[in-house]
């Protein structure tokens, strides 16, 4: 039913280009040197154009089906070819697709440093870890001062218009509310910082 409701949001969304049809994307940014990255899953994927449209700087990463473990191997990689140095702002859009393990979760963070602000996105989806998920989510961002979450979960509440038919994949209406809710809490974090510095 998804793939149907894709289908339709190919005509509905303003630019073709905001739909990707693929399993997996990775995006290199328009404008380097890269500021951002945003590793997520497939409603990451079905999106990458505009999440590459909102945020030009960002090298996106994308797969159907991605677990949240899948955030390490990348990152290494990342870093291994040299493309994270500049980086000061990390999305995570991860948790749909299974549970997220507090070690997993760690190791990441760990990984990423406290220097880099992180935006855990709060997934929202009838499934069995959902609760689990969104529980450990609030609980690292209590307890890292640089970890933020997007509340999507909260923004999606009570609006079944915002998803496809398997209210799991946010349509255009809902990727439009998304990644506005991204941005405004990436440039108020960063207002926050130019602030302190001064």
């Amino acid at each position: 039913m998804a793939l149907i409701d894709a289908g339709k949001d190919y005509t509905q969304s303003p630019s073709p280009g905001y739909v990707l049809d693929a399993s997996s994307v990775l995006r290199f940014p328009q404008n380097y040197p890269v500021g951002m990255v945003i590793i997520g899953d497939s409603i990451l994927t079905g999106w990458s154009g505009y999440f590459a449209h909102v945020f030009p700087n960002a090298l996106i990463s994308g797969r159907v089906g991605r677990q949240f473990s899948s955030a390490l191997p990348i990152w290494k990689d990342m870093q291994q070819d040299r493309l994270t140095q500049n980086v000061g702002t990390v999305v995570i859009e991860l948790g749909t697709n299974g549970e997220v393990y507090p070690e997993d979760m760690e190791e990441l963070l760990k990984m990423l440093g406290p220097r880099r602000q992180v935006f855990l996105v709060m997934p929202e989806m009838p499934r069995p870890w959902e609760q689990e998920v969104q529980q450990l989510y609030l609980q690292t961002a209590a307890t890292y001062p640089n970890v933020h979450l997007v509340r999507w979960d909260l923004l999606s509440e009570n609006h079944p218009q915002y998803f496809w038919t398997d209210q799991v994949h946010p349509n255009w209406m809902g990727i439009q509310v998304m990644v506005h809710a991204i941005a405004w809490d990436v440039q108020e974090m960063q207002a926050a910082e130019n602030v302190s510095f001064r």
